[in-house]
């Protein structure tokens, strides 16, 4: 539980800390708001993107890479959380109002796999429970960067970034597919 806790804390610092001081030196408007909003929203995706492959990517592969992405899938995830949640603080303060119904229901999932991510909680709501949610949270997460990406890849299909980051959740995609395909 330390752990995890340490390592929440430390990537809040390392991304809520650059995010302040740019805030604080640029200033708060609302173009500078968007920005960070933005970067934090694709730190956000690629990180996610880190734990969507860790396990069928060691499935395809079994390098020592991938086995090592797989081990440490929890910290990433937690890291997750915690980019996230600056990107919530952000949110809140640039619409001043509650989140979309969408939002919340991401939001909530993963602050539910966060708080289940820790070692006796599989054991209190039971492994069966435990990986539904982890589960249920992992494709509600991905659906909901599909859609704000690819909803900005549509409208700006130059964009290198947006180009760049629908390309890496397609492929994504298609090593999930495979390692399916192979475990079948």
């Amino acid at each position: 539980m330390q752990q995890n806790l340490t390592v929440f804390g430390l990537v809040t610092l390392a991304v809520g800390g650059p995010v302040l001081a740019y805030l604080l030196l640029l200033g708060s408007d609302d173009e500078h708001m968007l920005e960070m909003l933005r970067l934090t929203a694709w730190t956000a995706v690629l990180v996610y993107l880190v734990v969507f492959v860790a396990r069928p990517l060691k499935q395809l592969v079994g390098s020592p890479v991938s086995r090592t992405l797989l081990r440490n899938r929890r910290y990433f995830g937690i890291a997750l959380a915690a980019v996230m949640t600056v990107h919530l603080v952000l949110l809140l303060i640039v619409n001043d109002q509650a989140l979309n119904l969408g939002g919340a229901v991401i939001f909530s999932l993963m602050y539910l796999m966060l708080f289940t991510s820790f070692n006796s909680s599989p054991a209190r709501i039971g492994p069966r429970n435990w990986r539904i949610l982890h589960r249920v949270g992992l494709y509600g997460l991905g659906l909901g960067y599909a859609q704000s990406i690819g909803g900005a890849f549509i409208e700006t299909p130059l964009d290198p970034v947006y180009l760049s980051l629908t390309l890496l959740m397609l492929t994504a995609v298609a090593i999930r597919v495979a390692a399916f395909l192979k475990a079948r």
